[in-house]
């Protein structure tokens, strides 16, 4: 029985021993796998790292490029982005470059404020890409101004007893000046400028439930002459004009000659079918549920039609659409309440008001998609063009009222433009 038992406890052993080696055979398998792995995931590693240097490197080349600004005076708003340089081998890496406007998506142009560009090296089988956002460095960017003042926030022309801008609260709501949230150009970080006819600094007032966001105030002085300078400004709150600014009134267009349209319902069916230029004396009013389409008559490009209208204009729970470029004008007027005016891509609307304008609950701007609600919070949904597609122009004859109300919800993607109105 001894022998016996020593057998099996040998045999055991045996067992043992072969269980023994193949564990370590599998653990030196293994091993030998793991430093394969962990080689090829240091080089992946090593060629990303490549890639990633070598797309931000391509950026400071492109920051050279586009030193020379003659590159892009002549280019078409309408053709595609300028590759700057197409796929080319600098010491072993693929590298591309792409520039195109911040705004549009379109190549850079004269009139681009802001660019994008897009880099991409490729090391081997992997590929990085780098994008930075910049603007376009012009010589003659100081003397330069918009005719209608849009390059300011909110600019006042004149001021009457003291008054000054003010960021109010209305009906217990305080009101804000803030960057559009979803706009391109908000990743350039430049502030809002907020300003009055005589470039006063103490003229603008921000009331204690309100704000204005990221802004300086027009003052008077010198131009920052360096980007040090500019940035002690900006550090200070301030944007500085040696220059006072001319303000352009608005013209009323002349009445027309004839009436084309004596009730609503014509002027609904000839906006849409025509002629191109319409006349009323009456006043339009478009009901809940009612839609009118501003078309296109004449496929000309650059077709522009007009809607002049003597009496009033109420859209109470109605909608515009417009798909043509549209003068508007109301003599009479302008409210809106729970109602819209949308301008298709490629088209645009101007609103000369004569009369008082009011909007409540309401929208005015490039098209919505079918889900987008009145967003007041800022973020609103950004569309092509931006704010470019609409103005509304406050013309004042005498005698007519002053008042124009946005509010109560409201939304108006556009520019508004009242040089002899008051608040």
């Amino acid at each position: 029985m001894k022998y016996l038992e020593r057998r099996a406890q040998r045999g055991v052993a045996f067992i043992l021993a072969l269980v023994a080696v193949a564990a370590a055979t599998l653990l030196g398998v293994t091993v030998a796998s793991t430093r394969d792995a962990a080689s090829t995931s240091n080089d992946t590693v090593a060629r990303n790292a490549a890639a990633r240097a070598a797309a931000a490197g391509g950026l400071d080349i492109v920051e050279r490029i586009v030193e020379d600004t003659s590159l892009f005076v002549g280019n078409d708003a309408d053709a595609d982005p300028i590759l700057l340089f197409e796929t080319v081998n600098i010491g072993g890496v693929m590298l591309r470059a792409e520039i195109q406007d911040l705004e549009t998506g379109g190549p850079v142009t004269a009139a681009t404020r802001a660019f994008v560009t897009v880099t991409e090296a490729t090391v081997g089988n992997i590929t990085q890409a780098a994008r930075s956002v910049s603007q376009l460095t012009q010589a003659d960017i100081v003397a330069r101004a918009d005719l209608d003042l849009s390059e300011f926030a909110v600019f006042a022309t004149r001021l009457e007893d003291d008054m000054r801008i003010r960021a109010l609260t209305h009906d217990g709501v305080g009101s804000t000046i803030a960057v559009w949230q979803t706009a391109p150009t908000t990743g350039l970080s430049e502030p809002l400028v907020v300003g009055t006819f005589d470039r006063r600094a103490d003229h603008v007032y921000i009331d204690s439930d309100s704000a204005a966001l990221g802004h300086t105030v027009l003052d008077a002085g010198a131009f920052a002459d360096s980007n040090e300078a500019l940035d002690t400004d900006i550090a200070s709150g301030v944007t500085r004009l040696p220059h006072d600014i001319h303000v352009v009134p608005v013209a009323l267009p002349p009445l027309p000659t004839a009436e084309t349209s004596t009730t609503t319902a014509f002027f609904m069916v000839h906006m849409a079918e025509g002629p191109a230029n319409l006349s009323t004396k009456a006043d339009i009013s478009f009901g809940i549920g009612q839609t009118a389409v501003v078309a296109p008559i004449d496929p000309e490009p650059g077709e522009w039609r007009q809607l002049d209208i003597e009496g009033s204009l109420k859209l109470l729970g109605g909608s515009i659409r417009v798909a043509v470029p549209t003068l508007l004008v109301v003599r009479g007027e302008l409210k809106l309440e729970n109602a819209a005016i949308e301008v298709d891509e490629g088209a645009s609307l101007v609103i000369v008001a004569a009369d008082a304008v009011s909007i409540s609950q309401s929208y005015i701007g490039a098209r919505r998609l079918p889900a987008e609600s009145l967003e007041t919070a800022g973020f609103a949904p950004y569309p092509p063009g931006g704010a470019g597609s609409v103005a509304i122009l406050a013309a004042t004859p005498e005698g007519a009222a002053t008042s124009v109300f946005i509010g109560d919800g409201s939304v108006v993607k556009g520019r508004i433009y009242m040089p002899e109105r008051g608040p």
